[in-house]
């Protein structure tokens, strides 16, 4: 069965083809255009045979070989054969118009979606729905309002959902740099169940030298960081004993302080 309910009918092209016809073929020919859109989606045909649409039409077969004759009159014939099927190119256009529709649609929404779940978890997508190009008259939805309508959206789409876990290692991870390769990184690695692994480790690795050298300079970027599985790193032989500054009693514990996630 088609999944639109309805299609575009168009008055002046219907009169024009259909004025020709007696009472009862009029019937015929709108009962089986409705039957092509309702059980032939794609093709929009029904069978050659007189035999087969009187059984799908629950009519006599003598009176549907006279409405057949009249539609398909040899010097006006509404209805193409081709093989075994009597095909409606028209509406066979309609049903593949609002295929595109429905496929623009959806693709719409899972953005629309995507907005949604960045917006969650604070990141700077202000929420947008996509109105798809070609879309049937008559069948329009009414469009949601756009928050920011300046925004590219071809470049939102290009920027992966943040990922379970990832909001809290991007708060306290120290360089802010590629967000989306560490946020393909952060799904490829799977990470979002080892989390809290990942926070001890940039707790304890934000001591080493090689982190606090030249202002951070040596930091491997976050991606960097998530694709070579660096929280299993150990300190360097060298390092380990070194006398480090004791700790600030006054300073806030970052177990236990929120995190603040950037927005």
């Amino acid at each position: 069965m088609n999944k639109a309910p309805a299609f575009q009918f168009y008055p002046d092209k219907w009169e024009a083809h259909t004025k020709h016809l007696s009472d009862y073929s009029y019937r015929v020919y709108h009962r089986l255009m409705c039957w092509m859109w309702l059980h032939d989606a794609k093709k929009c045909s029904c069978p050659v045979e007189h035999t087969a649409i009187a059984v799908l039409l629950a009519e006599p077969i003598d009176r549907i070989e006279t409405a057949m004759a009249e539609i398909q009159n040899p010097h006006m014939p509404l209805l193409k054969e081709r093989g075994d099927k009597y095909v409606m190119d028209g509406l066979r256009s309609e049903a593949k118009k609002q295929r595109e529709w429905r496929r623009k649609s959806a693709k719409g929404g899972r953005t629309s979606r995507k907005c949604n779940a960045d917006k969650d978890l604070g990141a700077n997508h202000p929420l947008t729905t996509l109105q798809p190009k070609g879309q049937p008259k008559g069948n329009t939805p009414s469009p949601s309002p756009s928050l920011s309508p300046s925004v590219d959206i071809r470049e939102r789409e290009t920027t992966p959902i943040p990922p379970r876990g990832f909001a809290e290692f991007w708060a306290v991870y120290p360089v802010k740099k590629g967000k989306a390769n560490a946020i393909r990184a952060w799904k490829r690695k799977k990470c979002g169940p080892i989390t809290d692994t990942l926070l001890y480790a940039i707790a304890e690795q934000r001591k080493w030298p090689e982190w606090t050298k030249d202002g951070g300079k040596y930091i491997p970027h976050p991606a960097t960081w998530i694709n070579g599985g660096r929280w299993d790193d150990e300190r360097a032989p060298d390092c380990v004993g070194e006398e480090s500054e004791p700790d600030d009693p006054n300073a806030p514990d970052p177990w236990t302080t929120p995190i603040v996630v950037e927005k």
